[in-house]
């Protein structure tokens, strides 16, 4: 079904699909780029976790003062504020300062786009599509969205590198903090000797007729591996298949 495409809900979807690329992108790579500026595990921890609250509280407050406000304007404020979290991360302050800034910024580390902005768009957009055309705007608009979304980690996933198995991020690891700890192991490689066959002792299993009920008799090899010898014992009067006469 076709849906009335206005300017305003043009507007709409393209930035929420430039909202949610970005938070894509900042999903994959936001652990890793705090990581290589100097934050322990913890501080980043704490970093997303204060993002995600300026987030969450943000969307308290749209839903309770967006319409008194006004939602144009809100939708600008949240941009501004959206720019905040991105300066932090160019900037990269002193831990508290950064806390702050990712708070009011409401950075977001989860990939997804489920913010202040993504609560008020998916109010105004059954405003800007006749009745009949409500569920397929607000169907487009997620389409938009997640298809945004999952963009970066697709476009990452089909570059890994086979040989190492990692995903290539714009910035460098910090390869030397790894080196130290693990040495020279996996820069260079040399070559080693054969290693020459070792004698294993496996099992036969050996299938009773009569008692439907199975025996297992060891099997020794030689020092040739390929020609094992098996050291049975003779079935017993009882344990031999009775013939049909």
């Amino acid at each position: 079904m076709s849906v009335p495409v206005s300017r305003d809900l043009l507007i709409i979807n393209t930035a929420a699909f430039l909202r949610s690329f970005t938070f894509g992108l900042t999903g994959v790579v936001l652990g890793i780029y705090l990581f290589r500026v100097g934050l322990s595990s913890f501080n980043i921890g704490v970093v997303i976790a204060a993002g995600l609250m300026g987030s969450a509280l943000a969307t308290v407050g749209v839903t309770a003062k967006a319409d008194h406000t006004g939602r144009r304007r809100t939708l600008v404020l949240l941009s501004i504020l959206g720019a905040i979290g991105a300066l932090a991360l160019a900037l990269t302050p002193a831990v508290p300062v950064l806390l702050l800034m990712a708070f009011v910024g409401m950075l977001n580390g989860t990939g997804t786009d489920r913010s202040a902005a993504f609560t008020l768009e998916q109010a105004i957009i059954p405003g800007l599509v006749p009745d009949a055309s409500r569920t397929w705007g607000l169907a487009w608009y997620n389409a938009v969205l997640d298809a945004s979304g999952t963009s970066p980690g697709m476009i990452a996933c089909s570059r890994v590198n086979a040989a190492e198995r990692s995903v290539p991020v714009p910035f460098n690891i910090p390869t030397k903090a790894i080196t130290r700890r693990t040495g020279t192991a996996g820069v260079k490689a040399r070559a080693r000797a054969p290693i020459p066959p070792r004698s294993e002792s496996t099992t036969s299993v050996r299938l009773r007729p009569a008692r439907s009920a199975f025996a297992v008799t060891p099997m020794v090899a030689r020092a040739d591996p390929t020609k094992p010898v098996a050291t049975t014992t003779p079935m017993l009067n009882e344990e031999r298949p009775t013939r049909n006469k």
